[in-house]
């Protein structure tokens, strides 16, 4: 919708829809996302063989060869190439007109097409423009891209986490009673995981008496839900026979309700051992249809009803919760054989409430954690700098001692001019001291200031000074943790740069890291080039552009893919083995510079020449 609406305010054409095509060679198709509304707030999406259109096929071979497209449509083939996407799920608006002519033109990206139709022949620049946001459109489909895997990883993550609660109250069964317990839980889950389920119950099949023994939850008078739990007949209505089948066959049952036929079902199985509220079943009657879903374990089954089509990624998690719902009811049936195992199923409970609590506790700390690791590297490259100015400072109160003896001897001996020069050396003396003294003292608020939690507050900075400190202290705090580490730094600082008010803890952290990981890879190509050729080497500059202060951060190092480039500012990406990198570092730092201090934070990589990060922080005028 946005490139829609962007495209024609740029082109000025008038667009008659807009199009995102992406093909997959996989399975055969091209996925096909469009608008067709000016200001539309989302589009929708049909789906093609790639050859099952000559159009889709002109797609398909622009993105294979990213070449662009240009098509021109008039009368039959206009109307054949609408009626085919219709049918294949292309929306049409209401009362669009028909068209004789169509122009089109698709420009390719890395991963699909984009492509635009209009009433009118677009100019070359027009083509250029749409071009260019197709390449820019790349970085949101790779974002995208990211983003689905992330989705798909933290949806797979809290089906797990809800497969084990239930795994977790299976082990947690004391008597054999506590079977309702995981039941209840099993349906607590699958509400947390927003499936969209009317009802849920599980049943335990009796092959001889060929009985259910049920369990659901129901809304009780005061408008809470309770498990219902009784007893019906698997011959009574033909969605039950066909379950009973298929809990014998172990095979996976879909039926749809249409009309009374939901309200029936309810009533047959009411009038037996498992009662239901005259609620629940006056207001199933309300419904035009009601689709129902059954996955089998041993002993009997999960089966939800919802008023909408259940998704196959739906089935998927109904059958993910039977299969672990069938270690609980084996878990009830040893129960039954020895009550005396509870205590190793206590055991294994606290264990398993402990790995996650410790879990947890982690998870919750991490971004702290990553913020504060940079502390115990530091502590060493303290003690190295802060020696330099310790050793001037005692020296020249050993030197300034002696003067001052000599001094005294002179004024004993009446030699009032020599004892002069010796003040005045001994004054030039106790300078130094005082500025080595400073010097020790800012190293010292230097660290203070990094260990603490920032104020946030900003202000007036030297950042040459801050770099120069920082360069140092990440040079020497690696030094100090590896004694095989052995890099050459240079700094290129443009003099009297204005002074820049920004939260110095907070930029000595964007410098750090940013040097710490320069030093490690320079560090790491140098161990892999061991013939003495290579010569590591990281350098940082300031200088004063456009009224912004811009800090380059640059080494020569093993460089980054295009891939790592894209996501090197993502949370919890890291190159790092595991146990070296929380993946956060980068990611904080690009939030401190851009949303902290409103600047920009950007990479140039190429693999095996090294990479340069550069800061740039405007100047408040």
């Amino acid at each position: 919708a946005v490139l829609f609406t962007e495209a024609e305010s740029l082109t000025g054409l008038d667009i008659d829809r807009c199009y995102i095509c992406i093909p997959d060679e996989e399975t055969d198709t091209v996925s096909i996302w469009y608008t067709n509304e000016k200001g539309q707030s989302e589009g929708d999406s049909w789906s093609s063989a790639i050859d099952g259109h000559p159009v889709v096929r002109s797609l398909f071979e622009c993105w294979k060869n990213q070449v662009r497209l240009e098509m021109t449509m008039q009368k039959e083939a206009l109307k054949d190439w609408v009626r085919y996407a219709i049918k294949h799920g292309f929306k049409l608006p209401q009362n669009e007109e028909a068209r004789d002519i169509m122009y089109s033109f698709g420009a390719p990206f890395k991963q699909g097409v984009i492509v635009l139709m209009y009433v009118r022949e677009a100019s070359e620049d027009n083509k250029n423009v749409v071009a260019r946001l197709a390449q820019n459109f790349q970085q949101t489909y790779t974002r995208f891209l990211d983003l689905q895997k992330a989705e798909a990883q933290a949806r797979e993550s809290q089906i797990e986490a809800a497969l084990e609660k239930v795994r977790s109250s299976a082990m947690a069964m004391r008597k054999s009673e506590d079977l309702e317990l995981c039941a209840n839980i099993v349906f607590e889950e699958l509400e947390k995981l927003d499936l969209k389920i009317q009802r849920s119950w599980i049943g335990i099949f009796d092959p001889e008496t060929k009985d259910c023994s049920l369990w659901t939850t129901v809304m009780n008078t005061e408008g809470d839900k309770e498990l219902s739990t009784g007893i019906t007949s698997m011959t009574i209505h033909p969605m039950l026979i066909k379950t009973f089948d298929a809990w014998l066959a172990q095979e996976t049952v879909s039926y749809v309700f249409e009309g009374e036929d939901l309200k029936s079902y309810y009533e047959i199985i009411s009038d037996g051992h498992f009662h239901l509220s005259e609620d629940v079943i006056d207001s199933s009657s309300s419904l035009p249809k009601e689709y129902y879903y059954y996955t089998p374990f041993v002993a009997g089954g999960l089966y939800f009803f919802t008023d909408t089509q259940p998704l196959e990624s739906d089935k998927e998690v109904l059958n993910l919760f039977a299969e672990v719902f069938n270690l609980t009811y084996t878990r009830f049936l040893d129960l039954q054989i020895a009550e005396e195992q509870s205590l190793l199923i206590k055991q294994e409970k606290e264990r398993l409430e402990q790995t996650l609590t410790e879990l947890k506790a982690t998870q919750s700390q991490l971004v702290q954690a990553e913020k504060m690791a940079s502390l115990g590297e530091l502590t060493a490259g303290i003690a190295h700098e802060i020696q330099n100015p310790l050793n001037f400072v005692n020296n020249f109160s050993e030197v300034s001692g002696e003067l001052v003896q000599e001094a005294l001897e002179e004024l004993e001996s009446g030699d009032k001019e020599e004892a002069l020069d010796i003040l005045n050396d001994l004054k030039s003396n106790l300078d130094k001291i005082n500025h080595h003294g400073d010097r020790a003292s800012s190293i010292v608020k230097g660290m203070l200031d990094h260990s603490r939690e920032s104020s946030g507050e900003k202000v007036e900075t030297d950042i040459n000074a801050l770099c120069d400190e920082y360069v140092r202290l990440s040079y020497h705090g690696l030094k100090a943790k590896d004694k095989t580490f052995n890099a050459q730094f240079d700094v290129h600082f443009q003099e009297e740069l204005p002074l820049i008010e920004v939260v110095p803890q907070d930029i000595g952290r964007v410098l750090l890291n940013i040097l710490n990981n320069a030093f490690y890879t320079v560090d790491k190509k140098a161990k892999m080039n061991s013939n003495g050729e290579y010569h590591p080497e990281v350098n940082i500059q300031t200088e004063l552009i456009n009224n912004k202060i811009k800090i380059q951060i640059s080494d020569n190092g093993q460089g980054m893919t295009d891939e790592t480039k894209d996501k090197v500012f993502q949370p919890f990406y890291t190159t790092k083995p595991t146990g070296q990198g929380t993946g956060l570092g980068m990611s904080i730092s690009y939030d401190i510079v851009t949303k902290g201090h409103g600047g920009e934070l950007t990479v140039e990589s190429e693999v095996g020449e090294g990479s340069r990060f550069v800061i740039e922080l405007p100047i408040r005028e």
